[in-house]
This record gives C-alpha cells, sequence and structure tokens, in this order.
C-alpha cells in the first residue's frame, strides 16, 4: 500500500494530466474549436458546421468547414483560426464537469482519479483539494509546448520566458468548485459522519 502522500501526488499527477489534454485538445484546429466555425441545420439529419469568417459576401453564406466535408484539412491550414475557448474557459469547464459528475460517471470518464480518490476514503483519509496555483496557465501565452513542472504546487507550465501569475477566472472556478476534490471538517464531532461517496464528492456539511 502506498502511502498517503504518494497517493496525494498521483492524484494531483492526474488532475494535471487530464486538464492539461483537455487544453491541448481546444487548441487542435478543428472545425468545432473554432470560434468562427458554427453548426446551422441543412437538408440533412445532421447540423453542418460553416465558418463565418470566410463569408462570401454576394450570398453571404459561410464556407462550409466540416469534419465530413474536408474540415479538418481546411481548418489545420487556416489563418483565420481562433480557439473557441480561452485557457481559463477550458480550465473553469474541467472543473465545472469534475464537480457535476457522479461518482460512477467519474469513474467512466476518470478511472484512474476515482480508484485514488476511493483508496483515500476507503483509508478514512481527506481528500486533498487543488492548489489555486497548481493549474496556471496564463491565457496570454500561445499554443506553447505544456509540461510539467517539478516544483511542487506548480503544476502546468507553458514554454516560455514570461512568469505565470494567476488569472480570476481560474480563481473563480476553483472557488465555485472546490468542493470536487476538497474536504472542510469545520465540526470536530459531527452527529453522522459523511459516506463515502459524500466524501469523494465533497459533499461535507461545513
Amino acid at each position: 500500500m502506498k502511502s498517503e502522500g504518494a497517493i496525494r501526488h498521483k492524484i494531483k499527477q492526474v488532475r494535471f494530466r487530464y486538464l492539461k489534454r483537455a487544453i491541448e485538445d481546444s487548441l487542435v484546429q478543428r472545425p468545432e474549436n473554432c470560434a468562427h466555425n458554427a453548426p446551422i441545420d441543412g437538408s440533412g439529419d445532421e447540423p453542418v458546421r460553416i465558418c463565418f469568417a470566410q463569408l462570401d459576401q454576394a450570398s453571404r453564406r459561410g464556407v462550409v468547414c466540416d469534419e465530413r466535408f474536408g474540415g479538418c484539412d481546411r481548418a489545420a491550414a487556416c489563418s483565420l483560426f481562433t480557439p473557441a475557448k480561452t485557457k481559463t474557459e477550458v480550465k473553469a469547464g474541467f472543473y465545472i464537469d469534475l464537480e457535476s459528475m457522479s461518482f460512477p460517471e467519474l469513474a467512466y470518464n476518470y478511472p484512474d482519479m476515482a480508484a485514488l480518490l476511493w483508496v483515500l476514503a476507503d483509508e478514512g483519509l481527506e481528500v486533498p483539494p487543488p492548489d489555486p496555483h497548481e493549474f496556471d496557465l496564463p491565457d496570454t501565452v500561445g499554443s506553447g509546448t505544456i509540461t510539467e513542472d517539478p516544483a511542487p504546487g506548480t503544476g502546468i507550465t507553458a514554454a516560455t520566458t514570461e512568469p505565470s501569475t494567476p488569472d480570476a477566472g481560474f480563481l473563480i472556478a476553483t472557488t465555485a468548485v472546490s468542493g470536487a476534490f476538497g474536504y472542510r471538517d469545520t465540526n470536530p464531532e459531527p452527529p453522522k459522519p459523511p459516506s463515502w461517496i459524500d466524501r469523494l464528492l465533497g459533499r461535507v456539511p461545513s
């Protein structure tokens, strides 16, 4: 059995990996990732994605940029591509999604994270809250390589010489969903201990 410290560190690494993947996926030049792209109803069963940055002024129609019709190649080579979400929005969405999941959903989407949280709860230990600076990645940074900083508590950094500072959006998101991985017991003698799933999801009375 790994020590409590080792399990906490592993949870941190796993959270880092999933958030890193979400941020990197949001930066890939695909039709659905572009701010200029939107689905519109067509003649078929499914909406068709259109690029409105390349609007035909004569017909007032956008150019089709859909994965089913060569949109991936078009988007990858497009100089007008703009990410639809900022890194702050991706981070906020990551935490909101975690908070809204039931434990079975968490286990389905993030099996290794769920397993580690289960081990902590099974041992009666507190689930570690995320460090507010753990996943700090300024939106001013471009699509540089995201790497894990070995220094404790820094988490995500980018390939840049500019210092990173926490942004308001991330702090708001952390506050809004701090219960997802945090356990705060302000009552030293609760009348009824929280269940393991309440502890895992942070649903503990303050």
